[in-house]
């Protein structure tokens, strides 16, 4: 973004340049969502809709590729992929004003006219702790430039996709899943022409004249000459790149990106050409390679016969085809399975490696010899996992990995790993790995390379990372788990957990460099709202129990004085604190007790609005009859304070000496530094979502109370608020809410204004704040930013309605599936679980879809896993339930998903039912078959073979 005024060759010319941009994959998806969103809050702000004149959000034409929002004739503000900056229009000297935004003034010229403003830009990686320095002035000095009635020049290049990415995050995630991942259709405009349909060819080659896979393989192909139907292909077309000869084959996919025109020959022509270059189309369109094949190409013989490939035209005389989009959709599916994957991790391989882990290798020894070259094959298969993730998450990085089953001592190593780099630039220090243990475990993990523990660059981020099994940069996965996950699982998991640590990953980098501890500030610990969706029986809420309360577990003896003192108030009453107070100190004047430390940790926890108040009042309430300096009316037990004269309050002892005695039991408590039992801290709480949970429960409410003998209400805080309270009073650790079933409740009344407060930007601390005025306790509330939300929610529940939109875009989904592939191995009197489970959900999908399938949570935690009697009792209880629910009651669909065995027409011979005579109308009203459901627990109903027949898909 340079300091100069603009010019009409800046800019891009349509919708086709921003989708053939070859810099998107410079920044990460985190860093987009940010820059986008940061554009919408500023449009938001200044109040400029999609249609307004004075607009232009456009893809800059230069080597950078920045993407920039232009107002009237200036960039108020851009993003430049390839310098990883981010650029704003402020004051001129702002750089000196606000040192600490670490601004680097452009070295153009100011922008001419007022206001005296130009470019400034900082790294985008600290941007969204920095922006919020610089955003009024930001915004000021639009306003001072921008005025109504104003208009662009150089509106007719406003590229719409561009706003619609700003201001709308489901259009932006599938737009981010295009551009950076190549997932799904582009979600806008895909065509010049005002968003045609797209329409799908065939590029054919003949190798006589020009060399396509060596093309391809130079990265040089990034045009082709057309031969028909030139007025008909236009950009954001389709296309299969088809070769022909003894290896003739589809070696790419690509995208139209040019409109048809006149090309003189290229430097790839000159140097791809086996021909005479008269033999070349003219007539060319650009095209880019989403899909490069040229090393593992779909032959004829496999690509023909792929289901959807009927009638296809490659291979026929002629350079250009029309082809369809499920040719297209076959061949993109065989291409993405990319290269043939190796078999999976075996038990053997971890045996092996178990049993010989620590033993030096000894090459006269044939049974090392076998295991050397046993276990340099497991390596490859460590090396495809490495190479799979890093291609899916970091697609201009690299892998690096030894394949060497022992270390520098020839010993075996008790562990396989591989290293993952974001990108070339990437210190070689720190690396996202993967690793097999001999143990079987499968670890991911982001961990320093060739440093040594006492090193002290190690040493930072050995206090980052802190306990191994519970690091939230740290993914393990057991072996029972594990060996039968499979690659599809892995890989997926595995890129989730990379795609979810890289601002960990550059804090930790950031350490190493500089050898030192980071402070609060520096550690990057960015709010967390997740949701776990998924069918019925998928194990959502174990899954909680399993991966997450862990993290959110601390044992007492390694916490704060004050966090455990906090630990020890939070479920103590008003008066019981004020005891406790008076028990330490003696009688003292109430004003000393609110200095006491147990009283200001409950006052933090608690959501009074006026504590001393509060205080005053429980302190009354509880105080001995006998005491005549005090008036209050209607009492409550225990009675155990008295007021002497000059306001000194004291604990009678003889008044209740059980309670006293108890009292001062929790006070020692309070004084001790970690001896006796281990104590186990949690810093969440979990709560279920239901129709009659409300605002109140959750965040804050009027709750009822007696008072001189008349009901009186008070202002209580909701679980939410109680844990924001702790969480505020320890923002050293992560807190967690855990919500069970977030889509049976009303969530837009249950969480209010919070809606807007709990996005992980506007967490208190983040670099766009929000606050808001609770409505009963007149408090100013924000979330805390170590404070985690992280709910379930069940797919296939018809009770409920899809969860509210406002919320939906605040949160991340991780779904749980439905996995046969758990049963593996385990059958029930020939039944494969496996096969049952998979047929059955194959079937659900076809005539329903994948949200209502089984979970696999079902067939697991028997009595006895081989009893034909639990198969029945599941299939009684929750399979057939599930079924009629989903399909409404449907027989005939019930049957198509479990057989005829479990469903059964009527017997006539019980006596056919007749209806009523002489009803007008009647003759219009067809009879309807009467069936019923077989109970599965008799086998005399529905025999083993009836289960047999599922897995036979018959």
């Amino acid at each position: 973004m340079d300091g100069v005024e603009l010019k009409e060759e800046d800019f891009a010319l349509s919708a086709k340049d921003l989708r053939a941009g070859k810099k998107w994959k410079s920044l990460t998806r985190v860093e987009w969502e940010f820059f986008f969103s940061t554009v919408g809050r500023m449009l938001s702000e200044l109040g400029i809709g999609p249609d307004d004149p004075v607009l232009n959000m456009n893809l800059r034409l230069d080597a950078q590729e920045s993407i920039n929002v232009t107002l009237k004739m200036r960039y108020v503000i851009g993003v430049i992929p390839a310098h990883r900056t981010i650029g704003l229009m402020l004051k001129l000297d702002a750089h000196e004003r606000y040192p600490d935004a670490k601004l680097k003034r452009h070295g153009g010229k100011p922008f001419q006219g007022e206001p005296a403003a130009t470019g400034f830009s900082m790294p985008i990686e600290f941007a969204p702790e920095r922006i919020g320095l610089v955003w009024n002035e930001f915004i000021g000095t639009i306003r001072e430039y921008v005025k109504p009635g104003d208009k662009s020049m150089f509106r007719k290049h406003h590229i719409p996709d561009l706003y619609r990415m700003a201001m709308e995050p489901d259009f932006r995630k599938a737009a981010l899943d295009h551009l950076l991942e190549g997932k799904g259709e582009w979600p806008g405009v895909v065509a010049d022409d005002g968003g045609g349909p797209v329409n799908y060819w065939v590029f054919q080659g003949n190798p006589a004249y020009f060399d396509t896979a060596g093309a391809l393989r130079a990265g040089e192909l990034d045009n082709w000459g057309v031969g028909a139907h030139n007025e008909k292909i236009r950009p954001g077309d389709k296309v299969i790149l088809w070769v022909t000869g003894q290896e003739s084959g589809c070696y790419a996919l690509a995208t139209v990106i040019t409109a048809v025109e006149k090309l003189p020959p290229t430097a790839a022509d000159n140097r791809f050409s086996t021909g005479t270059m008269s033999e070349l189309l003219p007539e060319r369109v650009g095209i880019r390679i989403d899909h490069n094949l040229a090393d593992r190409p779909i032959l004829k013989q496999v690509a023909t016969g792929l289901p959807g490939m009927g009638g296809f035209k490659g291979g026929n005389q002629g350079t250009t085809f029309t082809a369809t989009k499920e040719q297209y959709n076959a061949l993109l599916r065989m291409a993405r399975q990319g290269e043939t994957a190796p078999d999976y991790f075996t038990e053997e391989e971890l045996q092996l490696m178990s049993s010989y882990a620590g033993t030096r290798y000894d090459k006269s020894d044939a049974a090392q010899r076998a295991a050397y070259d046993r276990l340099r094959v497991t390596y490859d298969k460590v090396a495809y996992w490495a190479k799979q993730v890093q291609e899916q998450v970091f697609p201009d990085g690299n892998m690096d990995i030894l394949r060497k089953p022992t270390n520098q001592a020839s010993r075996f190593e008790r562990y396989q790993w591989a290293r993952i780099y974001p990108s070339s630039e990437s210190p070689r220090e720190v690396a996202f790995t993967v690793s097999l243990e001999d143990r079987g475990r499968l670890i991911v993990k982001i961990d320093t390379v060739g440093i040594r523990d006492n090193d002290p660059r190690r040493q930072p981020y050995l206090a980052y990372r802190g306990e191994f099994e519970r690091s939230r940069i740290v993914m393990i996965i057991p072996d029972e788990e594990g060996i039968i996950m499979g690659w599809d699982e892995l890989i997926r998991r595995s890129s989730e957990f990379l795609r979810s640590k890289q601002r960990d990953y550059q804090s930790i980098v950031a350490m190493v460099a500089e050898g030192s501890t980071p402070n609060s500030a520096s550690i990057d610990d960015r709010p967390v709202n997740l949701i776990l969706y998924g069918p019925p029986g998928t194990g959502k809420t174990y899954t909680l129990k399993e991966r997450y309360f862990s993290r959110y577990t601390t044992r007492i003896e390694a916490l704060p004085r004050e966090q455990r003192l906090a630990e020890m108030v939070k479920d103590l009453t008003w008066w019981e604190v004020a005891a406790m107070v008076l028990l330490d100190t003696g009688p003292v004047e109430a004003g000393t007790i609110m200095e006491h430390e147990l009283l200001r940790i409950k006052a933090g926890l608690s959501n009074s609005a006026n504590v001393r108040a509060t205080v005053w009042g429980t302190l009354q309430m509880h105080t001995v009859n006998e005491c005549e300096l005090v008036k209050y009316a209607t009492r409550q037990e225990p009675l155990i304070f008295n007021k002497r004269e000059g306001s000194i309050w004291e604990v009678l002892e003889s008044s209740d000496p059980e309670v006293v005695a108890e009292l001062r039991a929790k006070l020692e408590n309070t004084k001790r530094t970690g001896d006796g039992a281990a104590k186990e801290v949690k810093r969440y709480e979990f709560v279920t979502f239901h129709q009659s949970f409300s605002y109140e429960d959750f965040i804050e409410g009027i709750k009822p109370a007696l008072e001189d003998g008349d009901m009186a209400y008070e202002i209580k805080p909701g679980v939410f608020m109680q844990l924001c309270a702790r969480a505020e009073q320890d923002p050293a650790n992560a807190y967690a809410l855990f919500i069970d079933e977030i889509n049976r409740g009303n969530v837009s009344a249950i969480f209010g204004e919070l809606i807007s407060l709990i996005e992980t930007d506007k967490r208190a601390g983040m670099p766009h704040a929000l606050s808001a005025k609770l409505p009963y306790s007149k408090k100013t509330f924000s979330v805390p930013r170590n404070l985690h939300i992280i709910g379930t929610m069940n797919t296939a529940d018809r009770s409920v309605e899809a969860l509210d939109t406002a919320l939906r875009r605040r949160f991340s989904f991780e779904e749980c599936p439905s996995r046969s592939e758990l049963l593996r191995g385990r059958s029930v009197n020939g039944v494969d679980l496996e096969k049952l489970l998979s047929v059955i959900n194959a079937r659900i999908e076809m005539l329903l879809d994948r949200d209502h399938q089984i979970g696999h949570s079902y067939f697991l935690g028997w009595a006895d896993p081989n009893s034909e009697d639990e198969l029945r009792r599941v299939f009684k209880n929750n399979i057939l339930p599930l079924l009629q629910e989903y399909f409404y009651g449907d027989p005939v669909k019930v049957a198509l998903v479990l057989g005829p065995a479990f469903v059964r027409q009527a017997d006539d011979k019980d006596g056919k039912v007749t209806l009523a005579r002489g009803v007008k109308g009647a003759d219009d009203i067809e009879p309807r078959s009467r069936y019923h459901f077989a109970n599965p627990t008799h086998s005399e109903e529905v025999p083993l073979q009836a289960f047999l027949d599922i897995c036979d898909g018959k």
